[in-house]
């Protein structure tokens, strides 16, 4: 039996062939197991995620606009003379003094 000295070129093709698939089919397949798991633990947390009903989220938006209407004036503490009056009239009255707030303490 004698020793060859001649590459078998179509052994080493096939050899580097099936390396290069059997790379990209373990790539492509962590990379699948990757992206299941990833939309598994998204699917879980969004159904963790508890939905308010509409009818919540527009009582609490009925109730944010009516800080802003009129029939919500008054004092706040008679004493201190702390009073409540809408967003849309505590612009207009810094407006009228020029951007300087009104004093909220009795002159001395």
């Amino acid at each position: 039996m004698s020793i060859r000295d001649e590459i078998n070129v179509s052994l080493l093709t096939s050899i580097a062939a099936g390396g290069i698939m059997l790379l990209l089919v373990t790539v492509i397949g962590t990379q699948g197991f990757f992206y299941y798991y990833e939309n598994r633990l998204i699917a879980k947390r969004w159904e963790e995620v508890v939905n308010r009903p509409t009818e919540e989220i527009q009582a609490s938006a009925r109730q944010l606009a009516e800080i802003d209407s009129p029939s919500r004036r008054g004092f706040v503490d008679a004493d201190q003379k702390l009073v409540r009056v809408p967003i849309s009239v505590a612009k207009k009255i810094l407006i009228a003094n020029k951007g300087v707030v009104p004093s909220t303490q009795p002159a001395k």
